[in-house]
């Protein structure tokens, strides 16, 4: 237990029979009913290390900064089985990880019973010294500079989130490739059309949030 305190990061593996959740479902009109408390796969990330702490919030599905909610079909705060993170913190029996720009408490205890995460060492990616904050990307896409044939250049998938300095996020150990082949036509008759584009510019995929994201590598430092 000592030293899985000392891991820099954790992976989401709740004991399903143990790990007890409340949800809700809503229709289209916005009726929210109460479902029957279960066993679930993934637990609640709160900002503060108690269970009346209001969920994190999501910049995608909540644009206005509210928190998340515990309707099943929203994700902004739901760390699921098998993803992993960076701890921030850990106090007593609660941890705290990097999820989605923010810092997300969950009940944790060291009981091999009740414990809701295994303790884990990976790659992770950190902005580089300097950077208050560097994008997020979609999928990695090409420099406008690669581009040849008349292909045209594909706007930069940036996503609405950010890694602000001093947060880290697990890395994956497979590079990304960063190409994009052009078939606009069944008969390839377009300009560029059949056209391979490879860039230069070298993508990091990352654990973010309830997603795979990607990052540049020249925005941060990665730690093995």
């Amino acid at each position: 237990a000592e030293r899985g305190r000392h891991s820099n990061a954790v992976t989401i593996a709740p004991k399903f029979e143990h790990n007890k959740q409340d949800t809700t479902s809503c229709d289209t009109d916005g009726v929210c009913v109460e479902l029957p408390t279960q066993s679930a796969n993934f637990v609640f990330l709160r900002t503060e290390p108690n269970n009346s702490a209001p969920l994190l919030t999501d910049a995608g599905l909540h644009p206005d900064g509210a928190p998340g909610t515990n309707e099943i079909g929203d994700w902004s705060a739901v760390a699921a089985y098998g993803q992993s993170f960076v701890v921030a913190e850990r106090r007593g029996d609660w941890t705290a990880v990097w999820f989605g720009g923010q810092k997300g408490w969950f009940y944790n205890p060291d009981s091999r019973r009740h414990r809701t995460a295994v303790p884990v060492e990976k790659r992770t990616v950190t902005p580089k010294d300097g950077k208050a904050s560097i994008p997020i990307y979609g999928r990695p896409v090409p420099e406008e500079s690669a581009y040849v044939n008349g292909v045209v250049p594909l706007p930069l998938a940036t996503l609405q989130y950010t890694i602000l300095a001093g947060q880290s996020y697990v890395a994956y150990d497979k590079k990304a490739k960063n190409d994009y082949y052009q078939v606009l036509t069944f008969d390839r008759s377009a300009p560029g059309d059949g056209t391979v584009v490879v860039g230069e510019e070298k993508y990091i995929p990352i654990e973010y949030n309830h997603r795979q994201a990607f990052v540049k590598a020249s925005d941060v430092d990665v730690a093995h």
